[in-house]
């Protein structure tokens, strides 16, 4: 058997799932999972393409991390066209990946299901490479 994961530690799922650990969350097993799918995500595309091992893989972390606490699902796009569709496609990448979790055993009633659009960037839209990785789904337990 496999040992279980280590609640604090940055793990890459695959090439396409990054999940890290938020040190200033208010509990101990809080987590941000952060899933990025390079070159799955195009401008208007909602529907990632996740692997089977990379899914069952962040299905553990979370119920290892979050237990029975609710999970925010929150969806991004980079800052190319309009802010309301903007915010309309990162709602319909949140939706699908939740119905991914759903349909993994996460209980749907679990799911807070948001978006930022445009709003909040981790990096510059200046490139095409900073726009796709503003495009990205993030998960994370709620205290």
């Amino acid at each position: 058997p496999r040992p279980a994961p280590d609640p604090t530690a940055p793990a890459t799922v695959g090439a396409r799932v990054t999940i890290t650990h938020s040190p200033d969350a208010p509990r101990a097993n809080a987590l941000r999972a952060e899933l990025r799918f390079p070159g799955q995500f195009s401008f208007n595309d909602v529907a990632p393409n996740v692997d089977a091992a990379a899914l069952a893989a962040l299905i553990a972390l979370l119920r290892a991390r979050c237990g029975h606490a609710r999970i925010a699902v929150t969806g991004h796009t980079c800052n190319r066209g309009l802010p309301d569709v903007n915010l309309a496609v990162g709602r319909a990448r949140a939706e699908s990946v939740a119905e991914l979790l759903a349909a993994a055993g996460v209980d749907p009633s679990r799911l807070d299901i948001r978006s930022a659009g445009s709003r909040e960037p981790t990096t510059s839209n200046r490139t095409s490479e900073g726009r796709s990785a503003n495009r990205r789904v993030v998960i994370a337990c709620q205290p």
